[in-house]
């Protein structure tokens, strides 16, 4: 049976014509000349058994002696011949590394020869290639001689590397089918092993992704959030892989001082328990320190952009406003677009920022499986975020890589190629996109771009069913970056960063289909209902914050206890809500004050259960609090207090938001500072007046 590389030296024959050189076929398929010189007897008997010869002169080559006749005959069976795998250069390349990542012993090369079944000579040129991808991950390949080759560098750098080399070898969405909750559909794990090199899911313990997944979508539940797509997808394998790293579970070094933040997270404590409550969970066997490691990368993961999770805290979120409020208007300099009215690109940002500067700050790493096509298609948008982005980099004291530049780069471009629009909605279409966000919006701006008869009515999951249970009678389109089944809408699948020959598949099924309008009446009436219950809730929050807004002049207090112990005093009805309070006000103080320092003003906001339940509070000091910030001491001498209950839902967090912004960004800080309780009462009517307005035309 010839080999792969047998029937690529014959074809090479065939097709010359005249005589080629040992070193011309070598050249041509990558390999040494000395393995070719090896297979050439197999190749000769191959050819002379069906009636051709060679003809071998020194100096001049190798040539196929036959007629037409006989040389057509050569090439059919050529095609038709069954033949043994033999690897590319590029296949070589993906086994050497994953072959190097899986060991700390050195590996000898007679053993890779066998394994590639290649010569030595071969196997020395791809190592020499291999050094370079090994370096960006601070991984220096080293030769022993006599002994073989290894690697050597920080267990999180290898990894990073295994992860990296994993994204490279295939897409995401080659593991999608296996990961995504299927009814009635166990997962395959043999079908997946058929699918992927040998040498890749030898990096990952395939049987504990059942165990994974089932974990995620319980933390999902007790956070009240979910992934992104791309996230959960890269959660699956970093938990997979782990368990896989078992011989290398005591060289993870992680700091003393990011151990103890972890130790007391909520999600370090469930996945501690998750572990521990079945003797079937492989990942029982899981050291502390790997518990912690998995528990950054849980914090560090993107959420996903729907509805209810689409939502930031102007409180909680103050920080990462600043600083994408700063990165804004850094890109409006260099762009000359007008960018900073625009809330959507904000809240966007903001997401975005808050899980990737931690990622960045934790040293964990930012894998972008579109950052090629993005520079490629957007390079001069690449390197203005790039630039702009340094504002970043100085602020928070990181350095970003290109993956996430290119994510920054996809939220921008949205808003770019949307800006000063009109779009003619005609056809409901739902976009199912897999890459977060930033690359969602982009992706809807580029259909919006070029179909002014589209209106994209949502972003959805690819991983839920989220597109399955979509209403046929509201729905006209879905445009996905993946294949979805049992979908009765039709559906027009599409690469993440659309192409010409994407934009031509839409405007035919555009062609092809016609808006549906039988059902939308009856269902934006049945709307209604679900409207008003909204704005009747919404109603509801606000009047308590009305009701319960107090105001308290000349309060002599000296330190951050005492002004808590008198907030916690004058809002409880009893000693347990006294307690309560001051425990969480402690909590969240711990976690960072919210200053703002030109106007000497603090944000002291918690979440504790008491009678009044949503309440907002102004205190003025005699004599200001000395507070200490990154910049310095800062005095404080006004205080605004807010408190919600334990479970904050999403509405009365906007509320407290709405206020928030107010006075962040708008004029209300200045009543508060200089102006009278009935002039603090009135301008807080006022917005909460206008916010409920807004409400009742935009829900």
């Amino acid at each position: 049976m010839l080999t792969s590389r047998m029937k690529e030296v014959i074809s090479i024959i065939l097709e010359s014509g005249n005589y080629v050189t040992v070193q011309q076929i070598s050249d041509q398929i990558n390999v040494s000349t000395r393995t070719i010189l090896r297979e050439l007897n197999d190749v000769q008997n191959w050819i002379v058994k069906h009636g051709g010869a060679l003809d071998k002169k020194k100096g001049k080559g190798i040539s196929l002696i036959a007629d037409e006749t006989v040389k057509s005959k050569l090439g059919k069976l050529l095609q038709e011949e069954v033949s043994e795998i033999i690897y590319t250069p590029m296949d070589r390349q993906v086994i050497l590394r994953a072959q190097l990542l899986q060991y700390n012993e050195p590996t000898k090369l007679y053993t890779l020869t066998q394994l590639l079944d290649v010569t030595e000579s071969t196997i020395g040129s791809d190592i020499a290639q291999l050094e370079p991808w090994f370096n960006q991950y601070n991984i220096e390949l080293i030769r022993k001689p006599g002994l073989g080759i290894l690697i050597d560098g920080d267990e999180k750098a290898k990894r990073k590397a295994i992860v990296a080399l994993i994204y490279e070898h295939f897409h995401v969405i080659d593991l999608i089918d296996f990961i995504k909750e299927k009814e009635h559909q166990p997962l395959d794990v043999r079908t997946l092993k058929e699918n992927i090199n040998q040498s890749i899911y030898e990096l990952l313990h395939l049987d504990s992704i059942k165990y994974a997944r089932a974990f995620l979508m319980r933390l999902e539940e007790n956070m009240g959030y979910q992934f992104a797509d791309n996230a959960y997808i890269a959660l699956i394998i970093r938990f997979s892989m782990t368990l896989k790293r078992k011989d290398f579970w005591n060289q993870l070094y992680i700091d003393s001082k990011t151990r103890g933040q972890i130790e007391t997270d909520k999600i370090f404590h469930l996945l501690q328990n998750w572990v521990s409550e079945s003797e079937n969970n492989p990942f029982r066997i899981l050291p502390k320190e790997e518990l912690i490691y998995l528990t950054m990368h849980l914090k560090g993961s993107k959420l996903r952009q729907t509805g209810e999770y689409n939502k930031i805290s102007m409180i909680e979120d103050f920080k990462v406003i600043q600083l994408v409020k700063e990165f804004i208007q850094k890109v409006e300099t260099e762009t000359g677009i007008y960018l900073s009215d625009n809330d959507k690109l904000i809240v966007g940002l903001v997401k975005h920022l808050r899980p990737s500067i931690y990622r960045m700050k934790m040293d964990l790493d930012i894998i972008n499986p579109l950052v090629e096509e993005i520079k490629s298609m957007y390079p001069k948008l690449f390197q203005t975020i790039a630039t702009c982005a340094k504002v970043i980099e100085e602020k928070e004291h990181i350095q970003i890589p290109e993956d996430e530049i290119a994510y920054l780069a996809t939220h921008i471009g949205a808003v770019i190629e949307k800006n000063h629009r009109e779009i003619v909605k005609k056809y409901q279409v739902v976009v199912a996109c897999m890459y977060g966000i930033g690359a969602s919006q982009l992706l809807v701006s580029e259909i919006e771009r070029n179909f002014s008869n589209i209106h994209i009515v949502r972003v959805v999951s690819v991983i839920d069913q989220d597109v399955e249970a979509m209403d046929e009678g509201t729905i006209d389109l879905v445009i996905s970056t993946v294949p979805t089944e049992s979908l009765t809408i039709p559906c027009v699948v599409v690469n993440p960063v659309i192409k010409e020959e994407d934009i031509k598949k839409i405007r035919e099924a555009l062609r092809r289909y016609k808006p549906n309008t039988t059902h939308r009446q009856v269902k934006n009436k049945m709307a209604l209902k679900e409207k008003l219950i909204a704005l009747e809730q919404y109603s509801h929050i606000i009047m308590k914050v009305i009701d319960n807004f107090s105001y308290d002049k000349h309060v002599s207090v000296k330190t951050m206890i005492d002004l808590i112990h008198y907030i916690s005093t004058s809002l409880s009805s009893n000693q347990e809500e006294i307690a309560a309070l001051s425990k969480a006000f402690i909590e969240r103080e711990e976690k960072g004050s919210t200053i703002l320092m030109k106007k000497g003003m603090q944000l002291l906001h918690c979440r504790a259960d008491i009678d009044k339940g949503v309440c907002l509070k102004v205190i003025r000091l005699t004599d200001p609090i000395i507070m200490e910030q990154a910049s310095g001491f800062v005095p404080v001498d006004t205080i605004i207090v807010m408190v919600g209950p334990v479970v904050l839902n999403q509405k009365i967090l906007e509320v407290l938001s709405e206020i928030s912004r107010n006075i962040i960004a708008g004029g209300f800080a200045d009543i508060i500072k200089e102006g009278q309780i009935e002039e603090i009462e009135f301008e807080l009517n006022t917005l909460l007046d206008k916010y409920y307005q807004s409400l009742v035309t935009g829900i």
